[in-house]
């Protein structure tokens, strides 16, 4: 009986993504999770990883290499801000990349 509830929270789980979203924007839909913790918890697994390494700074995300195309991609556009124009990188999951999100996603700090 587990397993069959296990496998009908993942379809449903499956249901909630579309293409080109983010982590951040599948854990929105979600009840309980902590999305200021995502790309933190993605960057401890070694997925992301913060391209400007300057604590007095936001995070720049950027995909590594392995999970590149496999699980995520990354897609590139310019913010204009107080300081200038700017790169940044908008993070987005693949659905082939989907399945290892939703094993993981119970890890993520739940507030």
């Amino acid at each position: 009986m587990q397993v069959q509830q296990l496998e009908t929270k993942i379809d449903s789980l499956k249901n909630l993504f579309q293409v080109g979203m983010s982590p951040v924007q599948f854990c929105k839909q979600l009840n309980g999770v902590n999305i200021n913790q995502v790309n933190l918890f993605l960057e401890s697994r070694h997925f992301l990883y913060d391209a400007k390494k300057d604590i007095y700074k936001s995070y720049v995300w950027r995909v590594h290499a392995y999970a590149h195309d496999k699980y995520l991609t990354e897609s590139p556009y310019i913010a204009t801000t107080g300081f200038g124009q700017r790169q940044y990188y908008k993070i987005v999951l693949l659905k082939k990349g989907l399945h290892g999100y939703i094993n993981n996603i119970s890890k993520v700090s739940y507030h």
